[in-house]
């Protein structure tokens, strides 16, 4: 059999892994599955960061948004309630929050694609590696990875015995055990159990109004088994979650002058001074339609929130589950067989309440509920020869997504809406990739996807009018209303019960040229194409038009790329160069109520990223990178603007040095940072959108045995308590924009053991 990378030792990248070296030696090469086979992360010509397992531990990366401190011209935010994370990978994502429709960027978990951002927020632990690949994945991955492509991989069951266990006690209440440990069954057999259980007793955020916000607390296991024969190789792997996450309130900017009702001085802002107390619009209820009223906002401080005890539930409650079974059979001595199966299910109840108020007012709250079952299948075949690197197969898959929620809108729009709604996704595609090599320098990259999407929606809102006086029915036409007569009473179904039925086709594929002038180097130039599937509008909406279907996007990218170990292996340095022709982008844009989707024509994106990796001295190591950006919309009503979640500037830094003493004990000390330019949270780039740019920092200290089985360590992340706007929705009807901001200070303690 051919070594599984698992299996193989992954110490320290070439050039983006970030190693945990205790003295200079060369730069040690991970080894990747970016394009389907095992390989030096040197010699794969995408742009890429590969993190090991020691540094997710040393990092503390924790869950699936945290990836994005540790590389650049990337953002992770979350949205509804600090849930189903939106991923901007070079300014190329979908900036949506249902759970419905696919993220731009690809989330896989060992090598099986999660159709919704809502299995975003799971756990990591054993993992093996991660892999962030940048720019379109068009040919050789399973749909919609239009952005790039990140891939967790569980630890694989060994034939020696394995294992950890770590205990972590930090702030916020917070506690933690996590563990793993694998062995042989027998000569054909070995088995591998993880498990990790976390408490955090205490939010985020403090609730200064009503009662305190709920922490957030997991129970997640994994049993993984392995068979390995002369030709065979089959890992199956089932994992269990029950996840409560605390509701992560969102802090408001009301940005009227009371008495003129125009936007007030200082409302230009998306990070706004601690005593900023401009004013929002409320209609109120209260038996009189149409009660105006003003609410101020005048606590900035982004640690504490004004919540009355009206949020439907406190947080987010996730039952999950993930099945994956894999073969791999060679075939014969240049051709190996691989057959991915995969299901999975997701159950969740959850809240949001994009609005706090001192009053108690219910702007709109919305409680949840959702369910997400997919089912997949991958075959491969990847053919070997002395030039010929071939990868060719189908994938096939089928999800389904129901949600029912209630939306409280009282004294915002004097009603309650019901949207519910059911969706069903097949997908197939024909995929073939091959690498031919002219000779010892040159080869030659050529590959081809065929992409078949049907989706079958049914769904929509009701406006159930408890108080006969919902605004939205009595608002005039040129308003967003519907004009109806005042004696309307009962429920208006608005687009409850639609059914948008269509199916998408696309060829994407890519071509690139590979020069090796010499061991050590790779030049690379490719042209690619990613495509995502059109998409339905799933929240609150008015008209059917709003619902979509939105066309679907596509994206040529063209780049030029660099991969270098210098220094006699103490130096990877890595460079590229791209740019992106955008055509028929999915993007939010707001409404006079709210917000909808809609397709932007086109738009362009030219960016330069660098970044190394260097052993100088004994025990020290140092990685820094840079990305820059330069993206614009091409569109009649967005012509000009910037794309959302799309920094200009981004840089970041991992300096650690360890050292070992005679006694037995060694020390290592790591600090990390990253910093990121200002940016706009939607395509209009309205000013009340738009974060102020912002630095983190992180460190870890630790004390370890030479041996390397046991650590004591101390850490701490976001050591400055930053804050920054990560998320935000802006009404202007109401005057009145919905905040999310970023995790504050957090530090504590970690002690572990090897095994």
């Amino acid at each position: 059999m051919k070594p599984s990378p698992n299996a193989l030792a992954v110490a320290a990248s070439s050039a983006l892994s970030l190693s945990s070296l205790s003295q200079a030696q060369m730069l040690e090469e991970v080894v990747v599955t970016a394009q389907k086979k095992e390989a030096s992360v040197n010699d794969v010509p995408i742009a890429m960061t590969a993190v090991s397992s020691s540094d997710i531990q040393n990092l503390r990366l924790t869950d699936a948004m945290d990836i994005q401190n540790y590389t650049t011209n990337i953002d992770i935010k979350g949205t509804l309630g600090g849930t189903n994370p939106a991923i901007t990978i070079r300014g190329v994502g979908l900036n949506d929050f249902n759970a419905n429709n696919n993220p731009a960027v690809g989330v896989y978990f060992d090598d099986v694609f999660l159709v919704s951002s809502g299995q975003l927020n799971f756990s990591t632990f054993d993992l093996n590696r991660i892999e962030v690949l940048k720019g379109p994945q068009g040919t050789l991955y399973g749909r919609n990875s239009t952005g790039g492509a990140i891939n967790y991989f569980s630890t694989r069951p060994d034939f020696d015995p394995s294992g950890y266990v770590q205990a972590t006690a930090g702030n916020y209440e917070l506690w933690e055990v996590e563990g793993a440990y694998g062995n042989a069954i027998n000569d054909k057999w070995a088995f591998r159990v993880a498990g990790k259980f976390s408490d955090q007793g205490e939010n985020y955020v403090e609730n200064v109004l009503g009662d305190d916000f709920d922490g957030s607390d997991l129970q997640t296991g994994r049993l993984a088994l392995r068979y390995q024969g002369d030709k065979l190789d089959f890992n199956t792997s089932l994992t269990l979650g029950k996840q409560s996450i605390g509701f992560t309130p969102f802090k408001n900017r009301g940005f009227l002058d009371p008495v003129t009702t125009l936007p007030c001085a200082g409302a230009e802002t998306g990070n706004p001074p601690q005593d900023f107390s401009c004013t929002s619009l409320l209609l109120g209820v209260g038996g009189i339609f149409f009660n105006p009223d003003v609410e101020t906002f005048p606590n900035q401080d982004f640690e504490e929130a004004t919540y009355a005890n009206n949020i439907p539930t406190p947080s987010t409650d996730t039952d999950s589950i993930l099945w994956v079974g894999r073969f791999d059979y060679d075939i014969n001595d240049t051709t190996t067989f691989t057959s991915i199966t995969s299901y999975s299910e997701s159950e969740r109840d959850y809240a949001d309440s994009v609005y706090g108020s001192l009053q108690g007012y219910r702007y709109f709250d919305a409680a949840r509920q959702e369910e997400i079952e997919q089912i997949s299948q991958e075959f491969r075949f990847f053919v070997q020869t002395d030039r010929l690197e071939w990868t060719t197969g189908l994938f096939l898959s089928r999800d389904d997504v129901n949600s029912d929620s209630t939306v409280f809108a009282w004294d915002s729009l004097a009603t309650e809406y019901q949207v519910d709604y059911e969706q069903e996704t097949t997908a197939a595609a024909l995929f073939t990739q091959l690498e031919y090599s002219f000779n010892d320098v040159w080869s030659l990259e050529a590959g081809v996807r065929y992409s078949w999407e049907e989706r079958d929606y049914t769904g929509g809102t009701t406006d159930l009018n408890p108080f006969d006086q919902s605004v939205i029915l009595y608002l005039p036409e040129e308003d967003g209303g519907f004009g109806l007569p005042f004696e309307f009473t009962g429920p208006l179904p608005l687009t409850a019960g639609n059914n948008i039925k269509f199916d998408d086709d696309n060829w994407s594929g890519r071509l690139g040229i590979n020069a090796r002038p010499n061991d050590d180097w790779l030049v690379y130039a490719n042209v690619s194409t990613g495509y995502k599937s059109g998409i339905v509008f799933s929240d609150i909406t008015f008209v059917p038009e709003e619902q979509g279907p939105l066309e679907p996007e596509e994206l040529v990218a063209y780049e030029l790329g660099f991969k270098g170990t210098m220094s006699d292996g103490l130096l990877q340095w890595n460079a590229s160069a791209f740019y992106y022709d955008y055509q028929d982008i999915q993007t939010q844009v707001p409404t006079a109520l709210g917000l909808t989707f809609t397709n932007a024509e086109e738009a362009e994106i030219t960016g330069l990223e660098t970044d190394i990796a260097w052993a100088p001295v004994d025990g020290l190591t140092i990685r820094a990178g840079i990305g820059w950006l330069d993206s614009e919309f091409k569109d009649p009503g967005l012509d000009g603007n910037s794309l959302p979640n799309a920094p200009e500037l981004q840089y970041n830094a991992i300096v650690r040095y360890a050292t070992s003493f005679d006694n037995g004990l060694g020390f290592v000390i790591q600090g990390d940072m990253k910093y990121s330019d200002e940016m706009y949270k939607e395509a209009t780039n309205n000013p009340l959108a738009q974060t102020e740019d912002y630095t983190l920092y992180n460190a870890r200290v630790a004390l370890t045995g030479n041996d390397g089985a046991w650590e004591v360590a101390l850490w701490g992340k976001n050591l400055s308590n930053e804050s920054y706007l990560e998320s935000t929705f802006v009404v202007d009807f109401f005057g009145v924009t919905g905040d999310l901001y970023n995790t504050p200070r957090t530090y504590g303690a970690t002690v572990s053991y090897n095994f």
